[in-house]
């Protein structure tokens, strides 16, 4: 079995695709023995659809693999963050966010296979940028998930954990965040346990096409 799976949502990012594979690849490699870094590329002709792409290489790596690690493309680790963070053991229910935007799962979180199949994964209807990632933590505190958060996201600066890279291309900008956005950060909340599970179900690992 692998230890690690690190998954990278990809579309139209070419530098920093080739940035990634030179400069950070090898670091993770060295780092973190019995472990893949899988591409996945979305191709043209719908708005990005971020958790669509994560939730497809959860279900091939189904049953194959002890941790997953969701990845942006433009958050560079260094040694230091794979050494202390990347390496590190969860139980069963808890979740790295080791470079995510308060209040959500996005950016770089690390999740045990098991944990990632109980909470149904993301959404895959969520095209266009953002939302995905509060979706993700929604449906972990439904599931009692302890989340255990690092203070390294893009708002900060570089760090010796991170490299943060500028923005190469914004694919969909901000396309029906709006509307995600007020379901996650506020509807969701205000509905029953049995709405919310209902919710949950209605679109994830358990009905991806």
């Amino acid at each position: 079995m692998i230890e690690n799976i690190i998954l990278i949502p990809y579309r139209n990012r070419p530098k920093q695709l080739e940035k990634f594979i030179n400069e950070c690849a090898p670091i993770i490699i060295e780092n973190l023995p019995n472990s893949k870094i899988i591409i996945i590329e979305q191709e043209e002709g719908k708005d990005f659809n971020r958790g669509f792409l994560l939730n497809c290489g959860f279900k091939e790596y189904e049953n194959k693999c002890k941790y997953f690690l969701t990845h942006d493309i433009d958050i560079f680790p260094k040694e230091k963050a794979v050494k202390e963070i990347y390496q590190r053991e969860i139980h069963l229910n808890e979740i790295l966010a080791i470079s995510s935007p308060n209040s959500s799962l996005g950016g770089v979180i690390k999740i045990g296979e098991n944990s990632i199949f109980g909470i149904n994964g993301f959404p895959n209807n969520y095209f266009g940028w953002g939302a995905e990632d509060k979706a993700l933590q929604n449906r972990a505190e439904l599931r009692k998930c302890e989340i255990i958060t690092y203070n390294y996201h893009k708002k900060q600066s570089n760090n010796e954990y991170f490299k943060y890279l500028p923005e190469e291309y914004k694919d969909s900008k901000k396309i029906n965040f709006e509307q995600k956005s007020m379901f996650e950060y506020h509807l969701f909340q205000e509905l029953s346990n049995e709405d919310k599970f209902t919710h949950v179900l209605a679109s994830g690992l358990n009905n991806l096409k």
